[in-house]
C-alpha cells in the first residue's frame, strides 16, 4: 500500500475530520470527500468514525492511529457512542454543527503562513458541554449544518472569515471563565476522577442530568428549552453543577429549592408542576436511554414533598405506603372536617399560612395522629362535666397544661382546635384523681371538697390539684359518688401548710395577669427559652416522682415586663390614645421590629428600648 508524501503528524488536539481535512489540503489542495474516495476510505463512514476508515487513513498517513481513534466517538448503536471507554449519546456531541475559537483559528492561520499546521478542529470542541474556549476564555461560535458536506467540518470553507474578520468576531464576544461542568467533562475524559456522584454516571448521564437540574434552578420550572442559546445552557451547567458536584445531598438540597419556588395554585400540585422540565426529562424523554442516578434521586424527593397514595406509581417506581398528606386527603380518609383539621396543622407546624393550605403536603403519620387527637377530642365547654368539676377549676387546669389542648402548642390557630382537649388526657387525669386516693362512702370528720378547702385554706383550687397529683397531701379520700374531682376530699389544715411549704412564688395563672400575655406564648418561651427573650420558670417537682408542675417569681416577670412589651399594652399605657393598627404602622415605619413574629409567638413581641419615644410611657 501506497503512503501518503510528505509527511503530515497528527496533532493530538484535533479531530480526525479536522485531520483528513489538512490532510486534503496538503496533497491534492482540495476537498476531504474526493480525497478520502481517492484513497478507497468510505467518506461517510469515515466522518461516523468508523475505525477501520480511520485506521486506513492512519496507516496511509503514517501515523499512529490510536491518538487518532482516541478523539473519535465510535458508534456503537443509532445516536449510540463510546468516547474513550465512557458510553455517551448523540446529544453530548456538538456535530453536526461546526464549533470553533476565532481567535484559535487566526492564530492557526497565521502559523500557517510561516509554515505552520494549518487550522484544526479542536477535539474539545466536539462536546456539547464545552461552550467556552480555555485558551483564549471566550464563548465559542457554532456554524449549524446547512447542507450535506458540511458533515465534513472543514474549517476553511465552514469559517470563511481570515485575519480581521476573524478579530472582529472575537471582538464581539464576552470574555467568561469555563465552566465547572465543562472543566469536569474534559478531565474526565483525560482520565482525573472527579465528584464521586459525577463519577459513578457515565459522562452522558453526569452532563445531561447536571444541565437538567440546572434549568429549574436558574430558569424556573419550565423555560422554553427550544429557545435556549448556547449561552444559556452554559449558564444551566454552572447552576447544575454547584449541587451535582456535591451527590445526592446537594441534589436534593436544589430540588428542595425548586420545590420552596413553587407557588401554590387551586389544584393540588403534581411532579411536572412543581419540577417542570426535569421532571418532563425523565418521564417522558427517551425510554431506551438510562438518565441515570438523578431519576431514582428526583422520584424519592417527590414521594417526600408531593402527597401519593400508597400504589401510586412515578418514574417507574410504586410507592409502597403513603408518606404524606394534604389537607384534603386526610379529611377524606379521616372524615374530620377539612377546616378544624386545617388548624390543627398549621398549628403544630405541618403546613404553613396561605391561600391554598389544603393542598400543603406533610408528613402522613404526625397528620393522622393530629386527626385522631381531633376525632377524639372533648370541646372545652364539656370539660367541666368531663371531669366533674366547676368551670373555673377547668379553666385553670387547661391554663396550667394540666391538661393540653388539642394543639396546645397552637399559637394562632383558632375555632374548634382552641377550644377542645384530647380525650386520652381527661381519661388519663381522672385516672390519676381516682388513684390518688382510696374511696370512701362518706367524708370523715374535717374532710372537705377540694373548692371548700380551696376557700378556708385561701388556696387556689388549682394549686390543691397540683398538691394532689403530685403527692404533697397525706390525707385525700375520694366518695364514690360523684365521681371526678367533685368527690375528693382534702383536709384544709394539711392544704394550707402544705401550700406553703411547696408553693414558692406565684401561680402561672398569675404569671400570666402580670405579663398581659396569651398563656400558650408564655408557656413558648418557658419551654424553649430565647437568649433574646426568657422567662424563667421554677419547677415543682412532685414527691411522687410522676408529677410536676411550673410557678414564677415576681421579679423575674417584672424584668421581663421592663425590657419587652405587645402593641395592647403599647395601647394601654399610651392610655388608648393610638388605636391597635396605628400602633403597629407607625413602628413598621419607624423601622421597630418585633423580637418575634407573630406566627412564631402567637404575638409581636417588641424590645421597649427600641421602640420610638412616644410609645415608651412607663
Amino acid at each position: 500500500m501506497s503512503r501518503l508524501h510528505p509527511h503530515l503528524p497528527f496533532d493530538p488536539e484535533e479531530t480526525h475530520l479536522s485531520f483528513a481535512g489538512r490532510l486534503a489540503a496538503l496533497h491534492i489542495e482540495g476537498r476531504v470527500q474526493p480525497f478520502l474516495g481517492c484513497l478507497g476510505i468510505d467518506p461517510m463512514r469515515y466522518v461516523a468514525g468508523a475505525e477501520a476508515e480511520v485506521r486506513t487513513l492512519c496507516e496511509l498517513a503514517r501515523v499512529d492511529p490510536e491518538p487518532v481513534l482516541a478523539n473519535v466517538p465510535r458508534k456503537v448503536a443509532k445516536r449510540r457512542y463510546l468516547l474513550r471507554g465512557d458510553p455517551i449519546s448523540a446529544e453530548v456531541l456538538s456535530r453536526p454543527a461546526t464549533v470553533f475559537c476565532p481567535l484559535c483559528l487566526h492564530e492557526d492561520d497565521v502559523a500557517r503562513a510561516a509554515g505552520g499546521p494549518g487550522r484544526r478542529g479542536r477535539f474539545l470542541w466536539s462536546l456539547s458541554v464545552v461552550r467556552t474556549c480555555p485558551v483564549h476564555g471566550l464563548p465559542l461560535l457554532r456554524r449549524e449544518k446547512s447542507r450535506w458536506s458540511d458533515e465534513f467540518q472543514e474549517l476553511d470553507l465552514r469559517v470563511p472569515e481570515r485575519g480581521a474578520a476573524l478579530e472582529a468576531l472575537a471582538a464581539g464576544l464576552a470574555p467568561r471563565s469555563i465552566s465547572p461542568l465543562q472543566a469536569y467533562a474534559t478531565a474526565r475524559l483525560a482520565g482525573e476522577p472527579g465528584p464521586a456522584w459525577l463519577d459513578s454516571q457515565t459522562l452522558d448521564q453526569a452532563v445531561r442530568a447536571t444541565e437538567m437540574l440546572g434549568v429549574v434552578v436558574a430558569f424556573g420550572a419550565k423555560p422554553n428549552l427550544k429557545r435556549f442559546t448556547q449561552d444559556d445552557w452554559d449558564a444551566a451547567g454552572r447552576a447544575g453543577h454547584a449541587y451535582t458536584a456535591r451527590g445526592e445531598a446537594g441534589i436534593r438540597e436544589a430540588l428542595d429549592t425548586v420545590h420552596a419556588a413553587y407557588t401554590y395554585r387551586r389544584s393540588r400540585p403534581g411532579p411536572q408542576a412543581v419540577y417542570g422540565r426535569l421532571y418532563e426529562w425523565l418521564a417522558y424523554g427517551n425510554g431506551d436511554k438510562d438518565p441515570g442516578d438523578i431519576k431514582r434521586i428526583l422520584r424519592e424527593a417527590i414521594f417526600d414533598t408531593i402527597a401519593y397514595p400508597a400504589g401510586a406509581t412515578v418514574l417507574g417506581h410504586t410507592l409502597e405506603r403513603r408518606r404524606l398528606h394534604t389537607t384534603r386527603s386526610l379529611s377524606e380518609e379521616t372524615r374530620v372536617d377539612a377546616r378544624t383539621l386545617c388548624n390543627a396543622l398549621l398549628a403544630r407546624g405541618l403546613i404553613r399560612k396561605g391561600e391554598y393550605e389544603y393542598h400543603h403536603a406533610f408528613d402522613a403519620e404526625e397528620g393522622a395522629r393530629i386527626a385522631d387527637a381531633i376525632g377524639a377530642a372533648i370541646l372545652v365547654i364539656n370539660v367541666p362535666k368531663a371531669l366533674g368539676c366547676g368551670r373555673p377549676l377547668a379553666d385553670d387546669l387547661i391554663r396550667e397544661r394540666v391538661l393540653p389542648q388539642v394543639a396546645m402548642d397552637a399559637l394562632s390557630a383558632g375555632g374548634r382546635l382552641r377550644k377542645a382537649v384530647p380525650e386520652a388526657a381527661v381519661d388519663a387525669l381522672l385516672e390519676r384523681v381516682r388513684a390518688a386516693a382510696a374511696p370512701v362512702d362518706r367524708a370523715e370528720p374535717g374532710m372537705v371538697p377540694i373548692a371548700k378547702a380551696a376557700e378556708k385554706a385561701r388556696v387556689r383550687g388549682i394549686d390543691i390539684v397540683h398538691l394532689i397529683l403530685g403527692g404533697f397531701l397525706r390525707r385525700v379520700q375520694r366518695l364514690r359518688a360523684p365521681d371526678g374531682i367533685a368527690g375528693l376530699l382534702v383536709d384544709p389544715a394539711e392544704v394550707r401548710e402544705a401550700a406553703a411549704r411547696t408553693l414558692v412564688g406565684i401561680s402561672a395563672t398569675e404569671a400570666f395577669g402580670i405579663l398581659k400575655m396569651p398563656p400558650a406564648s408564655i408557656w413558648a418561651l418557658v419551654d424553649e427559652p430565647e437568649e433574646e427573650a426568657t422567662i424563667p420558670a421554677i419547677t415543682i417537682e412532685g414527691e411522687n416522682g410522676s408529677y410536676r408542675f411550673h410557678r414564677f417569681r415576681r421579679e423575674d416577670l417584672e424584668a421581663f415586663k421592663a425590657d419587652f412589651t405587645t402593641v395592647p399594652r403599647i395601647a394601654e399605657q399610651a392610655a388608648r390614645e393610638f388605636k391597635l393598627e396605628e400602633i403597629g404602622r407607625r413602628l413598621n415605619s419607624a423601622g421597630v421590629k418585633p423580637v418575634f413574629r407573630k406566627r412564631d409567638l402567637g404575638i409581636q413581641l417588641y424590645r421597649i428600648a427600641d421602640l420610638p419615644a412616644a410609645f415608651r410611657t412607663p
